[in-house]
């Protein structure tokens, strides 16, 4: 058996806490041990028999974990997931600087880079961090057995339309003012409730500015209350100016539910045909026309569904196994 030690992200929450969890329960228990640990200094003794090193977080223990691995001649997967150009206000600039130092060292030190979209894998490409044949695109996935068995909220006669988003980055916080302007001009008698879920970053300040009886700023939940509410709603919105592959947008999917977003980075590449993408001043115009027409809500979530059959973590986590196979295999 195959021992894959793989570097946990420091945080519980958010994206990428949800995409090791997805990715964990698809491997194959016979073939691969996978030992998924957070990042300390005790991380680098756990080096002994390990047959590859995989890392989607960048920060010392990164950098420290790939370099032992390099001199022991571990084969490394650095996976990364958003444009690492694109700044948050999340951090100084200073820290800013080193982070994208440290990614930089990993990306260039890893026998394989993974990444969710084109979108992504062309612009570490064109800034020639690595080689096209030293990158592979392994999509996001879903675990549809795990959100099949999450029960929904109770349905309320009103349109309930969900939103889950991360104030840290204002590309992202910027576009919750998109989707408020968006439902406030709805000219729809219907009866709209806004959930936007979420918090960290300006997630106050939005909330004190616009929360409403119908906007409804949730902050941050455990991941099973945003499957709740999204499973409850009848519409998930996702504009934003800044992403790549975003999991909410395929546990949508895997909801049947119908998803209006915004063409930002590789997100029209992982829809593929089965969202409403539309430019930000068209926004209130689609959802609009979702709210009208039941039939099209259902018809959208039908294709959702579809698409997020090809998602699943037992096909994506595969991928992975046949990567990790091959370099430990060299």
């Amino acid at each position: 058996m195959k021992k894959i030690l793989i570097l946990k992200d420091r945080n519980k929450i958010g994206g990428l806490a949800i995409w090791i969890k997805y990715l964990k329960t698809g491997f194959s228990s016979k073939k691969f041990k996978i030992i998924i640990t957070k990042p300390t200094f005790l991380t680098l003794f756990k080096l002994k028999n390990i047959d590859l090193v995989h890392i989607y977080e960048f920060s010392i223990f990164a950098f420290l974990l790939t370099a032992l691995a390099k001199i022991k001649k571990i084969p490394v997967v650095a996976t990364i997931h958003a444009d690492l150009f694109i700044n948050s206000a999340s951090s100084s600039p200073a820290k800013r600087y080193v982070a994208k130092l440290i990614a930089l060292y990993c990306l260039r030190r890893a026998n394989r880079i993974t990444t969710p979209t084109n979108y992504l894998k062309n612009i570490l490409s064109k800034r020639n961090i690595a080689e096209k044949g030293k990158i592979e695109k392994i999509q996001n996935c879903v675990d549809l057995k795990y959100i099949g068995n999450i029960k929904s909220f109770s349905k309320e006669k009103n349109i309930q339309i969900v939103q889950i988003t991360d104030f840290r980055y204002p590309q992202k916080a910027r576009a919750v003012i998109d989707t408020i302007r968006a439902v406030v001009n709805t000219t729809t008698k219907v009866k709209i409730k806004l959930l936007i879920i979420g918090g960290r970053g300006s997630f106050l300040q939005f909330k004190k500015k616009y929360s409403s009886e119908d906007i409804t700023f949730t902050g941050l939940v455990s991941h099973d209350t945003a499957l709740k509410h999204l499973k409850s709603a009848d519409i998930l919105v996702h504009p934003t100016y800044f992403d790549n592959s975003p999991i909410a947008i395929l546990e949508a999917f895997a909801c049947a539910k119908p998803v209006i977003c915004y063409n930002t980075g590789g997100i029209k590449e992982i829809a593929q045909g089965c969202a409403i993408i539309c430019k930000p001043e068209n926004l209130a115009k689609e959802i609009e026309s979702l709210i009208g027409s039941k039939d099209k809500r259902r018809r959208i979530g039908k294709l959702s569904k579809t698409r997020s059959l090809k998602l699943s973590n037992k096909i994506i986590s595969k991928k992975f196994e046949r990567l990790y196979n091959c370099l430990i295999n060299e």
